[in-house]
């Protein structure tokens, strides 16, 4: 959203919109080329696969570029199992419907429910609920960009703080204060008050979309499910997401303004804060071993 507005106010402003497409077409391939470079496989998922040697190929790199950045020594990496020993994890998609799994499954897309509904709803809907009321398309786009300066500053003190607190109080607890500021948002008449309060909220939803997409959502499921998992509830958070639109415009056309979207839509964010405070199984920790 971010990188929309400025591109809005600044690229199109200046080129045209296909330079738009074309930043974002070399930002991929950068992405990609530094992925290919970079990036290892899971020591854990090659192990589950019986592939012990490049399991602790990995992990031997691991610990060579921590003994380089700290300037220490690590015991020898030692093989604890023989390849005969090994026991190969197989995991296919219908456990993520069973026993345990179904429940963390079901939190999952909750979660997501949550995150999705005000990521591709409510934030793209801020320009044209400005014009509804009343401020010009230009103003619109640029306070837009303003206020989704507090999405990366969200998203940092998130990185930061996110250890510190309990899974289930941290999501929770950042749904009520999001639900809470959506809706003194909502009621806002003068630009200053709209650009403070909505800069504040989209700080807050940040850090919950780098608690919910980052964090919590893979430390869910044991490594042979993880793929599966974050797949799955990823798919029906933005299902949900493609048809929200419509019930937004259902509710614009409803109310006669946006007081009735962000009521509707704090009303589900609670919701969603509740069930993951009730439903939530403590994860922490538990991607590190075997379930």
């Amino acid at each position: 959203m971010l990188s929309a507005a400025i591109g809005v106010v600044v690229v199109i402003a200046f080129f045209s919109w296909r330079i738009m497409f074309l930043l974002g077409g070399i930002g991929i391939l950068l992405a990609w080329l530094l992925s290919g470079k970079y990036f290892i496989e899971s020591p854990r998922w090659l192990a589950g696969k019986g592939q012990i040697a490049g399991a602790e190929c990995q992990l031997r790199e691991v610990e060579q570029q921590i003994e380089r950045e700290k300037s220490i020594r690590l015991p020898p990496l030692t093989s604890y199992q023989s390849n005969s020993k090994v026991k190969v994890i197989k995991g296919t998609f219908w456990l993520l419907f069973k026993g345990e799994m179904l429940r963390r499954t079901l939190v999952a897309i909750t979660v997501l429910i949550a995150m999705n509904i005000s990521l591709y709803t409510i934030t793209v809907w801020i320009p044209t609920i400005f014009v509804n009321s009343g401020i010009d398309v230009d103003k619109s786009i640029l306070m837009t960009a303003v206020i989704m300066i507090g999405a990366p500053v969200g998203i940092f003190i998130a990185a930061l703080i996110i250890d510190h607190f309990p899974r289930r109080l941290f999501g929770s607890t950042l749904l009520i204060i999001i639900a809470v500021l959506g809706y003194i948002y909502s009621i806002q008449t003068t630009e200053w008050a709209i650009l403070i309060y909505g800069l504040v909220m989209i700080f807050f939803l940040y850090m919950y979309v780098c608690f919910a997409s980052a964090v919590y959502i893979p430390e869910l499921w044991p490594t042979h499910l993880r793929l599966r998992g974050s797949g799955f509830v990823n798919a029906v958070g933005r299902i949900v997401a493609v048809f929200t639109p419509y019930g937004v415009a259902a509710l614009l056309t409803h109310y006669g303004s946006h007081h009735g979207v962000y009521s509707t839509w704090c009303h589900v964010i609670a919701l969603c804060a509740g069930s993951l405070h009730f439903w939530h199984r403590n994860a922490e920790g538990v991607v590190g071993r075997d379930f």
